[in-house]
């Protein structure tokens, strides 16, 4: 079986231009846009990790947003709100 949600490193570009224009944004917000922007179904949007309680696109936006705050290109401004560096 194929996932269609790519991995992390693939969605960390996706992710980084969300931010691009230096405002700050909610994880949940960036979700939705990239799924619009990758054209992800809404079965492939919802569609949950085995332990079921997580979304894999959730997921995997998460790690991309983590390793692009330790390698400085966003910040933390809050609890799930970020923006670029």
């Amino acid at each position: 079986m194929q996932v269609a949600v790519p991995d992390f490193q693939t969605l960390t570009l996706p992710v980084l231009r969300e931010f691009a224009d230096g405002a700050q944004h909610a994880s949940k917000a960036v979700r939705a846009r990239v799924a619009v922007t990758l054209q992800l179904s809404d079965a492939e949007v919802t569609e949950f990790l085995p332990s079921g309680r997580q979304t894999r696109l959730a997921n995997r936006v998460a790690w991309a947003i983590v390793y692009m705050q330790r390698g400085g290109l966003l910040e933390s401004v809050r609890r799930g709100v970020y923006r670029i560096t």
